[in-house]
């Protein structure tokens, strides 16, 4: 949380800098570091929500999921498309298998997930490469898979990683809270999904992301035809 504040400060004290000197920045340069405040800030926010999540989860209490008929693949683009503006040096290809999948899920948990697993993707590649993400629908089921070219996840380690606190042996230096993975499996099983993983060390990784099918106008039905077996059985 600190490096997003750390952002937010700095350019903050730089313009006062410029204010307090009676000169004025140019619009361009006002711009940029306006821009990276308010992307600190969705960053910032972006933490305290997941850290609100994580200490209902840690507190066996229930997250209050906002449900309501979600549209997969544009909560994926979105996603893809922030990432693929804020990056420096990998690419991003989305490709859709089919029609884009409808569900009922809770959409800003759901993009925070997404924003995690892609997020990582591009943390865990230091070399750049191409992160490709593909939506689609499995039987019953909408998937997602985020694949990258990064440094892999040892055999060993992927038992764990979605453990809260966890992080992979060879994660080194690089930034995180031990709190993505877990707080995106307990949300996804919230929404009756699950996330799975397979990995190469030194390869790249593939994070599959699996969700029940639906839509409002079916649950009612599908309450009806329970209640109409319920009656058969007695």
């Amino acid at each position: 949380m600190r490096t997003p504040l750390a952002a937010i400060r700095g350019y903050a004290q730089l313009a006062t800098r410029h204010l307090g000197r009676g000169e004025a920045p140019d619009r361009e340069a006002l711009q940029r570091w306006l821009g990276d405040i308010d992307s600190s800030v969705d960053r910032l926010a972006h933490l305290v929500s997941e850290l609100l999540d994580a200490s209902l989860v840690r507190a066996d209490r229930q997250v209050p999921l906002q449900v309501a008929e979600v549209l997969l693949g544009s909560v994926v683009g979105e996603v893809v498309d922030r990432h693929r503006q804020m990056s420096d040096g990998h690419r991003f290809s989305m490709e859709m298998a089919g029609e884009d999948p409808v569900g009922v899920w809770d959409a800003a948990r759901l993009g925070r997930v997404l924003d995690n697993i892609i997020g990582n993707a591009v943390k865990f590649s230091p070399d750049g490469g191409e992160v490709r993400i593909r939506v689609g629908r499995e039987g019953s089921r909408a998937f997602v898979s985020v694949t990258d070219q990064g440094i892999g996840i040892a055999r060993a380690d992927r038992e764990h990683i979605f453990n809260p606190m966890v992080r992979g042996t060879n994660a080194g230096n690089v930034a995180g809270t031990g709190l993505g993975l877990a707080g995106s499996r307990r949300l996804l099983q919230m929404m009756g999904g699950s996330i799975t993983v397979e990995s190469r060390l030194g390869e790249g990784s593939t994070f599959t992301i699996l969700l029940p099918l639906g839509s409002v106008a079916a649950e009612p039905a599908a309450a009806e035809a329970g209640k109409a077996e319920e009656a058969s059985a007695l």
